[in-house]
């Protein structure tokens, strides 16, 4: 099957380089976005499907700024490929170019749709504390992530999956589903369904998102950290007004985590205690977080005990 992969992002990569090591299909072109300047240099950077692309070699690349653009469309009805696969383009694709593949389009989206509709389904899946999401691959339309599904593949998130640990089973679940979508659609026995229940919206995150609301209770704070350690990260302010990201936590039951009684007052944001070789305790909604690492204001990521250590931190200290 000749396939015409669409694909910008690191996660698109990983999903070309599986579909350039199966015997079943042949990545004829590939469509991505144009180089951009990127780093402290800005120097014009390839998209990362660019690259593999490119290293694979003998596969015609296109890098229209826009996927309505007509040497797009020209180039690979030139081509004339099987079928389109959509990871991570980045781009609406308009209805003349889902319909040039002759068994149209696929996407690849890390939920279970109808849930999570849009560009950040891992995140919220993870800030609202689900249990399970799973990767849809669904025959694509010009709205978004609406059409029906193909294949569809369930995946647990443990209390200890963060975006990028929730991110590479999702992957593996992706390549699964995909590659089921592909035997299904190549064999002509391919029976789509349409999306059913009630859907919700998955969009992009904003920076003021990744601000920590002490009051809240512990565990949705934990769900925020684990779903913000992308971007834009979950943050607070020091005493001293420096901003602090927090990038790891659990919850602890104790407001100095080993079930002694608290030596101070307690108020959400405060510091009420140390755990020696760990972090320090915060008090929240009702509840309390035990911090375990941290990216200081301008410095590297370091573990919370060591931040303490160097008097990042003191019991008694009131955190915004």
């Amino acid at each position: 099957m000749k396939i015409a992969f669409f694909g910008t992002s690191d996660v698109a990569a990983r999903f070309f380089a599986h579909l350039m090591s199966s015997s079943d299909v042949n990545v004829a072109v590939v469509v991505t976005v144009p180089d951009r300047p990127a780093g402290r240099g800005m120097k014009m950077s390839p998209p990362a499907v660019k690259e593999a692309a490119a290293a694979a070699g003998g596969i015609k690349i296109f890098q229209p700024e826009s996927a309505s653009s007509a040497e797009l469309a020209a180039g690979l009805r030139g081509i004339s490929p099987d079928l389109g696969v959509v990871v991570s383009y980045g781009k609406l694709i308009p209805r003349e170019v889902i319909d040039i593949p002759r068994l149209g389009c696929v996407n690849v989206h890390f939920s279970l749709l109808p849930r999570y509709r849009g560009a950040a389904p891992i995140q919220w899946a993870l800030i609202n504390g689900d249990t399970e999401t799973g990767a849809s691959v669904f025959m694509l339309e010009e709205k978004l992530d609406t059409g029906p599904i193909v294949s569809q593949r369930k995946t647990p998130i443990s209390v200890d999956d963060d975006f990028f640990t929730l991110r590479d089973k999702l992957i593996t679940d992706g390549k699964a589903a995909l590659g089921e979508a592909i035997r299904f659609l190549a064999s002509g026995a391919a029976s789509t369904r349409p999306q059913t229940g009630e859907p919700s919206l998955a969009p992009a995150l904003k920076k003021e998102a990744a601000r920590i609301k002490w009051s809240a209770s512990a565990a949705s704070l934990g769900n925020l950290i684990r779903g913000t350690l992308q971007w834009p990260v979950a943050r607070c302010l020091l005493p001293d007004g420096r901003t602090l990201k927090i990038l790891k936590a659990q919850t602890v039951e104790t407001c100095d985590g080993s079930g002694g009684k608290c030596p101070v007052r307690v108020s959400p944001g405060m510091v009420t205690g140390l755990a020696g070789g760990e972090g320090f305790i915060v008090a929240c909604g009702g509840s309390f977080l035990k911090i375990l690492e941290v990216r200081p204001e301008n410095s590297r990521s370091m573990s919370a005990w060591d931040f303490t250590l160097g008097r990042g931190v003191r019991q008694g200290d009131i955190l915004g």
